[in-house]
């Protein structure tokens, strides 16, 4: 706010950038941080670069985790549309947000796919070919698909049954020669005058 509404931007600017700069050290907890990682050198590199280059040391050094949720009728924003940076690129030329595209279908993504699209009978007339003939084949034989499944079973969870737990003593799972003792009632007495216990 302040850069936009000073008559002399530069100078603003440079205020500003001074101030973080004088305050980054605040935001970064040096004992918590990789000892190796120069974290406010970085962010004055970023801070002060004004191009990219300028953050190239930042993101080397860091993951950038984002979240978002997509919106729908029910929690539509106009201002969170305003500042949206996926665009869809229309046919006629318009450029529209991400959310107002999927959002409101009927009067963008459904009405340009109807526009825009042939049924399965009009492209097979259209191009001569068939559809299931241009369906992906595997050419393998039976010995390579399972030596292909070999390989992802190693990262399949559901191959191997996890091994439960008892929740109290050494008791095995799922036994039914030991008997489960119900919890001791509570001695406490509840203001009100009921026994303390739900």
């Amino acid at each position: 706010q302040e850069i936009n509404n000073s008559k002399f931007k530069k100078v603003a600017k440079t205020k500003a950038i001074g101030n973080i700069m004088l305050n980054i050290s605040k935001y970064v907890d040096e004992s918590k941080k990789p000892k190796d990682i120069k974290f406010v050198r970085m962010l004055a590199g970023a801070m002060t670069g004004g191009n990219y280059s300028g953050l190239a040391d930042f993101h080397h050094n860091s993951l950038f985790i984002g979240m978002m949720h997509f919106q729908d009728p029910y929690n539509w924003d106009i201002d969170r549309i305003h500042k949206c940076n996926i665009h869809y690129g229309m046919p006629d030329g318009r450029i529209v947000p991400f959310c107002t595209f999927n959002v409101i279908p009927e009067l963008y993504r459904d009405k340009v796919q109807r526009e825009f699209s042939d049924s399965p009978e009009e492209w097979e007339k259209k191009t001569g070919k068939k559809l299931a003939d241009d369906k992906h084949k595997r050419n393998l034989t039976k010995e390579q698909i399972e030596e292909i499944g070999k390989q992802y079973d190693i990262y399949r969870k559901i191959k191997t049954k996890p091994k439960l737990e008892p929740d109290w003593g050494n008791e095995e799972v799922g036994s039914k020669d030991v008997p489960v003792k119900p919890a001791p009632r509570s001695s406490m007495k509840h203001p009100a005058g009921h026994c303390g216990t739900c």
